[in-house]
């Protein structure tokens, strides 16, 4: 019997195709992993950016006076009466949404809002009581490419941020405009 001291061409040969084959499948699991980590990261930014909109929002229609959906043009959306001459309107224009500060017709702040692919911007204003509701709704026409259906609102709404105008205002009275509560000690 005699002994082998090294391996066979076909045995070099298979190790290296099973190897090709590993390293292949560990590549495209790699590509895919950070694919998916991408795609994680941007949708967790897009939710980040709706829900500094949505703080925003709520917090300037509760401060505001009044509320008007403004008509003047089609990337108007909305402009709030604010306190000490301030005003702020909120204007959609393609995949932004721009909220503007101004003081005198100064503009004193301006923050933008990138909104998800092939979206829309929509204000509607409702009355309840002596209360006013605004709401502002994000709904999305198809997103990554699959449309969605038309009349299936649940499955297209991105967002939608309810409040009350002038809450902020609602405990105030003549005697304390600022609506804070004296301290009473006994």
């Amino acid at each position: 019997m005699r002994l082998r001291a090294g391996y066979t061409l076909i045995e070099m040969l298979v190790t290296i195709a099973i190897g090709s084959v590993v390293l292949g499948l560990a590549v495209g699991l790699v590509g895919a992993a950070m694919r998916h980590g991408r795609v994680g990261t941007d949708h967790v930014h897009r939710c980040g950016v709706l829900a500094r909109l949505a703080e925003r929002f709520r917090a300037d229609v509760h401060a505001a006076n009044t509320a008007e959906p403004s008509a003047a043009s089609a990337d108007d959306v909305l402009r709030l009466s604010m306190p000490a001459g301030r005003t702020v309107e909120y204007r959609g224009n393609g995949r932004e949404l721009t909220r503007v500060e101004r003081v005198a017709e100064q503009v004193r702040h301006r923050d933008s809002f990138l909104l998800p692919a092939q979206s829309e911007v929509a204000v509607t204003t409702d009355s309840l009581d002596n209360l006013r509701l605004v709401s502002l709704v994000i709904v999305s026409k198809g997103e990554f490419g699959t449309p969605k259906p038309e009349n299936d609102v649940a499955a297209r709404l991105v967002l939608r941020v309810d409040a009350v105008v002038a809450m902020d205002h609602r405990f105030a009275t003549a005697e304390d405009p600022a609506g804070e509560e004296e301290e009473h000690h006994e």
